[in-house]
């Protein structure tokens, strides 16, 4: 009888696993097209950005060499947190298993939905809170630990919430200030006007020395999705009769992520830039006797992490600020 119920056991943990792997692999992420992702081996990153100096300077036949050596920028933290779920089962309800299996498959399956729906709520809390300027938690790097200090606390690394508004500018190391909120309704023309700002006036290092930047993402709400694929997929301009070509068709890849919560809220980007996801332990299924209290527990638990690491690569519109 003992290897029976020992055999029992085994084949509810590999239906936990199964079952809970099946319905993981089945769900479609969206954070994995918009953020960097960095495997980690503790509870937090931090990481010390360097400055290039930018363009090379002109030199004369009879000049020498002149030091233009690159700057120490942000230290910027990352803090990796915890998620778990857990099932408890008595012993009598295991021993007397008639339905037990199907409870176990229900729970497992159910588990693997919600270990990508817990990864997308996190990762979007970034966009749903980053124009708040009291910060939000999700942005302070200081883990449990307390092992590293992140000085700014629920900000940015510079101490400005990510989507600041003109008037909350933030400063560089050399002075010069920069904002990537904007108060547009989402269209074709504020789209243009946003793109324009963001990619010809924040394209500037610490140091206020221009670099290249690039937008490639539109993020919308599901209730932008239908307007942001008329702007970005027709040929001419919409609503408008005068056969205008549309300047923004294929500009940026539209993406909808129905776990942005601001219904009337829209971001462009550069994918894979200046947000990084922290990996540091996949989703683990368990299943183990508690002796004490006569039951089983079945137990899931995953890490995840976030650091926010350049600002610039992202500008949002009709962000929440309170």
């Amino acid at each position: 009888m003992p290897a029976i119920t020992q055999n029992f056991v085994k084949g509810m943990i590999k239906d936990l696993y199964d079952y809970g792997l099946e319905a993981y692999d089945s769900l479609e992420e969206v954070w994995p097209q918009i953020y960097e992702e960095k495997k980690v081996d503790g509870g937090y990153w931090q990481d010390t950005t360097v400055v290039n100096n930018g363009t090379w300077r002109k030199t004369t036949e009879s000049e020498g060499y002149e030091e233009n050596n690159p700057t120490e920028g942000y230290t910027v933290y990352g803090r990796v947190f915890t998620y778990t779920t857990a099932a408890a089962f008595s012993e009598d309800t295991v021993d007397d298993h008639q339905k037990i299996k199907d409870l176990v498959k229900a729970i497992a399956g159910d588990w693997g939905v919600g270990a990508k729906e817990t990864r997308e709520e996190f990762y979007a809390r970034p966009f749903n809170e980053g124009g708040k300027t009291a910060g939000d938690w999700i942005f302070n790097g200081t883990p449990e630990s307390k092992a590293i200090t992140d000085t700014s606390g629920d900000l940015c690394y510079d101490g400005i919430e990510f989507f600041n508004l003109i008037g909350n500018e933030r400063a560089s190391k050399r002075g010069g200030t920069y904002y990537n909120a904007f108060s547009y309704v989402f269209d074709g023309d504020n789209l243009k006007t946003v793109l324009t700002y963001a990619q010809g006036t924040n394209n500037r290092r610490e140091n206020d020395t221009r670099f290249n930047l690039k937008f490639n993402t539109l993020l919308v709400p599901i209730d932008l999705g239908m307007a942001s694929r008329e702007v970005l997929n027709s040929t001419l301009v919409p609503y408008k009769t005068t056969n205008t070509s549309n300047v923004l068709q294929g500009v940026l890849n539209p993406i909808e992520w129905s776990y942005l919560t601001d219904t009337d809220a829209w971001f462009v980007g550069t994918a894979k830039k200046g947000i990084v996801a922290l990996k540091r332990q996949e989703p683990v299924f368990d299943f183990w006797q508690d002796k004490k209290n006569r039951c089983w527990w079945a137990t899931g638990k995953m890490r995840i992490g976030f650091m926010m690491k350049n600002w610039r690569f992202w500008s949002g519109s009709q962000v929440s600020a309170a």
